[in-house]
Protein backbone atom coordinates (compact mmCIF):
# COMPACT_ATOMS: atom_id res chain seq x y z
CA UNK A 1 0.00 0.00 0.00
CA UNK A 2 2.81 2.43 0.77
CA UNK A 3 4.45 2.00 -2.63
CA UNK A 4 1.09 2.07 -4.42
CA UNK A 5 0.27 5.40 -2.79
CA UNK A 6 3.68 6.83 -3.67
CA UNK A 7 3.21 5.85 -7.31
CA UNK A 8 -0.36 7.20 -7.27
CA UNK A 9 0.85 10.55 -5.91
CA UNK A 10 3.58 10.81 -8.54
CA UNK A 11 1.09 9.88 -11.26
CA UNK A 12 -1.37 12.47 -9.97
CA UNK A 13 1.26 15.22 -10.18
CA UNK A 14 2.47 14.17 -13.64
CA UNK A 15 -1.02 13.99 -15.11
CA UNK A 16 -1.66 17.61 -14.15
CA UNK A 17 0.93 18.53 -16.79
CA UNK A 18 0.68 15.50 -19.12
CA UNK A 19 -2.88 14.11 -18.92
CA UNK A 20 -2.15 11.35 -21.45
CA UNK A 21 0.52 9.62 -19.32
CA UNK A 22 -0.78 6.27 -18.05
CA UNK A 23 -0.36 4.57 -14.68
CA UNK A 24 2.12 1.87 -15.87
CA UNK A 25 4.41 4.59 -17.24
CA UNK A 26 4.41 6.58 -14.01
CA UNK A 27 4.95 3.36 -12.02
CA UNK A 28 8.05 2.46 -14.03
CA UNK A 29 9.24 6.06 -13.85
CA UNK A 30 8.89 6.13 -10.07
CA UNK A 31 10.60 2.77 -9.43
CA UNK A 32 13.55 3.61 -11.68
CA UNK A 33 13.93 6.89 -9.79
CA UNK A 34 14.05 5.00 -6.49
CA UNK A 35 16.75 2.68 -7.86
CA UNK A 36 19.01 5.51 -9.02
CA UNK A 37 18.20 7.60 -5.95
CA UNK A 38 19.56 4.95 -3.59
CA UNK A 39 23.11 5.33 -4.92
CA UNK A 40 23.18 9.12 -5.28
CA UNK A 41 23.68 11.81 -2.59
CA UNK A 42 20.45 13.29 -1.24
CA UNK A 43 18.63 10.90 -3.61
CA UNK A 44 19.29 13.31 -6.47
CA UNK A 45 19.08 10.36 -8.85
CA UNK A 46 15.31 10.45 -8.53
CA UNK A 47 15.40 13.19 -11.14
CA UNK A 48 15.87 10.35 -13.66
CA UNK A 49 12.15 9.64 -13.31
CA UNK A 50 11.53 12.03 -16.18
CA UNK A 51 13.55 9.86 -18.58
CA UNK A 52 10.93 7.13 -18.32
CA UNK A 53 7.82 9.28 -18.68
CA UNK A 54 7.75 8.58 -22.41
CA UNK A 55 6.52 12.04 -23.35
CA UNK A 56 7.80 15.09 -25.19
CA UNK A 57 10.10 17.60 -23.43
CA UNK A 58 10.82 15.22 -20.55
CA UNK A 59 13.54 17.32 -18.97
CA UNK A 60 11.15 20.21 -18.44
CA UNK A 61 9.24 17.97 -15.97
CA UNK A 62 12.15 17.82 -13.53
CA UNK A 63 10.41 20.50 -11.49
CA UNK A 64 7.57 18.06 -10.84
CA UNK A 65 10.02 15.57 -9.30
CA UNK A 66 11.29 18.33 -7.05
CA UNK A 67 7.72 19.27 -6.11
CA UNK A 68 6.96 15.65 -5.21
CA UNK A 69 10.05 15.41 -3.00
CA UNK A 70 9.32 18.79 -1.38
CA UNK A 71 5.85 17.57 -0.39
CA UNK A 72 7.42 14.53 1.26
CA UNK A 73 10.05 16.62 3.04
CA UNK A 74 7.44 19.08 4.30
CA UNK A 75 5.47 16.17 5.75
CA UNK A 76 8.55 14.76 7.49
CA UNK A 77 9.36 18.19 8.95
CA UNK A 78 5.78 18.56 10.16
CA UNK A 79 5.93 15.30 12.10
CA UNK A 80 9.50 16.00 13.19
CA UNK A 81 8.13 19.09 14.92
CA UNK A 82 5.89 16.80 16.97
CA UNK A 83 8.89 14.59 17.79
CA UNK A 84 11.01 17.52 18.94
CA UNK A 85 8.06 18.85 20.96
CA UNK A 86 7.76 15.52 22.80
CA UNK A 87 11.46 15.19 23.65
CA UNK A 88 12.36 18.86 24.08
CA UNK A 89 10.79 22.20 24.87
CA UNK A 90 7.84 23.41 22.75
CA UNK A 91 9.67 26.33 21.06
CA UNK A 92 12.18 23.97 19.45
CA UNK A 93 9.33 21.91 18.05
CA UNK A 94 8.14 24.95 16.11
CA UNK A 95 11.36 25.10 14.06
CA UNK A 96 10.69 22.01 11.87
CA UNK A 97 7.02 23.00 11.57
CA UNK A 98 8.09 26.45 10.34
CA UNK A 99 10.34 24.75 7.80
CA UNK A 100 7.38 22.69 6.55
CA UNK A 101 5.28 25.84 6.16
CA UNK A 102 8.06 27.59 4.24
CA UNK A 103 8.31 24.65 1.83
CA UNK A 104 4.54 24.73 1.28
CA UNK A 105 4.68 28.48 0.62
CA UNK A 106 7.56 27.92 -1.82
CA UNK A 107 5.46 25.42 -3.77
CA UNK A 108 2.56 27.86 -3.91
CA UNK A 109 4.86 30.71 -5.00
CA UNK A 110 6.25 28.69 -7.92
CA UNK A 111 3.15 29.47 -9.98
CA UNK A 112 3.69 33.19 -9.47
CA UNK A 113 7.33 32.81 -10.49
CA UNK A 114 6.26 31.04 -13.69
CA UNK A 115 3.77 33.82 -14.48
CA UNK A 116 6.36 36.52 -13.79
CA UNK A 117 8.92 34.86 -16.07
CA UNK A 118 6.36 34.54 -18.85
CA UNK A 119 5.36 38.20 -18.54
CA UNK A 120 8.92 39.51 -18.24
CA UNK A 121 9.78 41.92 -21.04
CA UNK A 122 13.53 41.47 -20.80
CA UNK A 123 15.06 38.44 -22.43
CA UNK A 124 18.10 36.58 -21.14
CA UNK A 125 20.11 33.59 -22.39
CA UNK A 126 18.00 30.45 -22.22
CA UNK A 127 14.83 32.39 -21.39
CA UNK A 128 12.60 30.19 -23.56
CA UNK A 129 13.89 26.99 -21.95
CA UNK A 130 13.51 28.43 -18.44
CA UNK A 131 10.00 29.59 -19.30
CA UNK A 132 9.04 26.11 -20.52
CA UNK A 133 10.54 24.58 -17.38
CA UNK A 134 8.66 26.94 -15.06
CA UNK A 135 5.50 26.53 -17.13
CA UNK A 136 5.16 22.99 -15.78
CA UNK A 137 4.99 24.40 -12.25
CA UNK A 138 1.76 26.20 -13.09
CA UNK A 139 0.00 22.92 -12.31
CA UNK A 140 0.78 23.51 -8.63
CA UNK A 141 -2.58 25.05 -7.85
CA UNK A 142 -3.66 25.12 -4.18
CA UNK A 143 -5.93 22.11 -4.80
CA UNK A 144 -3.03 20.11 -6.31
CA UNK A 145 -0.68 21.02 -3.47
CA UNK A 146 -3.27 20.16 -0.81
CA UNK A 147 -4.09 16.78 -2.40
CA UNK A 148 -0.40 15.98 -2.83
CA UNK A 149 0.32 16.89 0.79
CA UNK A 150 -2.64 14.81 1.95
CA UNK A 151 -1.26 11.80 0.10
CA UNK A 152 2.19 12.44 1.63
CA UNK A 153 0.65 12.51 5.11
CA UNK A 154 -1.23 9.26 4.44
CA UNK A 155 1.95 7.58 3.17
CA UNK A 156 3.84 8.77 6.23
CA UNK A 157 1.11 7.53 8.57
CA UNK A 158 1.20 4.05 7.01
CA UNK A 159 5.00 3.95 7.21
CA UNK A 160 4.81 5.04 10.85
CA UNK A 161 2.34 2.26 11.64
CA UNK A 162 4.59 -0.20 9.82
CA UNK A 163 7.58 0.95 11.89
CA UNK A 164 5.57 0.44 15.09
CA UNK A 165 4.78 -3.14 14.06
CA UNK A 166 8.46 -3.75 13.26
CA UNK A 167 9.48 -2.49 16.70
CA UNK A 168 6.94 -4.71 18.43
CA UNK A 169 8.31 -7.71 16.52
CA UNK A 170 11.43 -7.37 18.67
CA UNK A 171 9.96 -6.19 21.97
CA UNK A 172 6.87 -4.44 23.37
CA UNK A 173 7.05 -0.66 22.90
CA UNK A 174 4.74 2.26 23.59
CA UNK A 175 3.21 4.44 20.86
CA UNK A 176 5.67 7.17 21.84
CA UNK A 177 8.66 5.21 20.51
CA UNK A 178 7.76 5.28 16.78
CA UNK A 179 6.08 8.71 16.94
CA UNK A 180 9.23 10.29 18.39
CA UNK A 181 11.90 8.36 16.48
CA UNK A 182 10.50 7.71 13.00
CA UNK A 183 10.34 11.33 11.69
CA UNK A 184 13.81 12.04 13.04
CA UNK A 185 15.41 8.97 11.47
CA UNK A 186 13.81 9.82 8.11
CA UNK A 187 15.10 13.37 8.40
CA UNK A 188 18.59 12.13 9.26
CA UNK A 189 18.50 9.62 6.40
CA UNK A 190 17.79 12.44 3.94
CA UNK A 191 21.12 14.14 4.75
CA UNK A 192 23.67 13.71 1.91
CA UNK A 193 26.31 12.19 4.18
CA UNK A 194 26.24 8.48 3.38
CA UNK A 195 24.90 6.38 0.52
CA UNK A 196 21.11 6.03 0.95
CA UNK A 197 21.47 7.39 4.49
CA UNK A 198 22.85 4.03 5.68
CA UNK A 199 24.44 4.35 9.10
CA UNK A 200 23.24 7.84 9.96
CA UNK A 201 19.62 6.66 9.93
CA UNK A 202 20.30 3.65 12.16
CA UNK A 203 22.49 5.74 14.45
CA UNK A 204 19.75 8.33 14.90
CA UNK A 205 17.14 5.64 15.62
CA UNK A 206 19.42 4.01 18.19
CA UNK A 207 20.18 7.30 19.92
CA UNK A 208 16.55 8.38 20.14
CA UNK A 209 15.06 4.99 21.02
CA UNK A 210 17.66 4.21 23.68
CA UNK A 211 16.45 7.33 25.48
CA UNK A 212 12.95 5.81 25.44
CA UNK A 213 14.12 2.50 26.89
CA UNK A 214 14.17 0.55 23.62
CA UNK A 215 17.03 -1.91 23.09
CA UNK A 216 19.73 -1.12 20.53
CA UNK A 217 19.10 -4.32 18.55
CA UNK A 218 15.41 -3.39 18.29
CA UNK A 219 16.17 0.09 17.00
CA UNK A 220 18.68 -1.11 14.39
CA UNK A 221 16.64 -4.13 13.32
CA UNK A 222 13.37 -2.24 12.85
CA UNK A 223 15.13 0.58 10.97
CA UNK A 224 16.89 -1.82 8.58
CA UNK A 225 13.65 -3.73 7.89
CA UNK A 226 11.81 -0.46 7.27
CA UNK A 227 14.49 0.70 4.81
CA UNK A 228 14.47 -2.69 3.09
CA UNK A 229 10.72 -2.78 2.53
CA UNK A 230 10.19 0.89 1.67
CA UNK A 231 13.32 1.68 -0.33
CA UNK A 232 15.61 -1.26 -1.08
CA UNK A 233 13.06 -3.71 -2.51
CA UNK A 234 11.33 -1.07 -4.71
CA UNK A 235 14.81 0.05 -5.75
CA UNK A 236 15.80 -3.47 -6.79
CA UNK A 237 12.62 -3.72 -8.86
CA UNK A 238 13.46 -0.36 -10.41
CA UNK A 239 16.98 -1.57 -11.19
CA UNK A 240 15.51 -4.50 -13.12
CA UNK A 241 13.28 -2.12 -15.06
CA UNK A 242 16.28 0.14 -15.65
CA UNK A 243 18.19 -2.52 -17.59
CA UNK A 244 15.20 -3.56 -19.69
CA UNK A 245 14.88 -2.10 -23.22
CA UNK A 246 13.39 1.39 -23.30
CA UNK A 247 9.66 1.64 -23.96
CA UNK A 248 8.56 2.71 -27.44
CA UNK A 249 7.55 6.31 -27.81
CA UNK A 250 3.94 7.16 -27.22
CA UNK A 251 1.52 8.00 -30.03
CA UNK A 252 1.32 11.62 -28.83
CA UNK A 253 5.10 12.00 -28.89
CA UNK A 254 5.38 10.55 -32.41
CA UNK A 255 2.65 12.89 -33.64
CA UNK A 256 4.32 15.89 -32.02
CA UNK A 257 7.68 14.98 -33.59
CA UNK A 258 6.09 14.68 -37.04
CA UNK A 259 4.42 18.08 -36.64
CA UNK A 260 7.73 19.69 -35.67
CA UNK A 261 9.33 18.26 -38.78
Amino acid sequence: PIQALKIAKWGFIVRQARPHVKFPTTAVSFLVGVAVGIVTPARAGELTRVLYLNTEHRFELIGLVVADRVMDLATILLFAGVSVYLISSPPFGLIPILGALLLAVGLAASRSLADWTEAARHSFPGRSRVSRFLDQLRILRPSVISKGMLLSVLIFALALLQFYWLLTAFEPVTWEAPVVSFPLLLLAGALPITVAGIGIREGTATLVLLGLGVAEVTAIGATIFSFTMNTLLPGLLGAVLLILPAHPRSEQERDATQENR
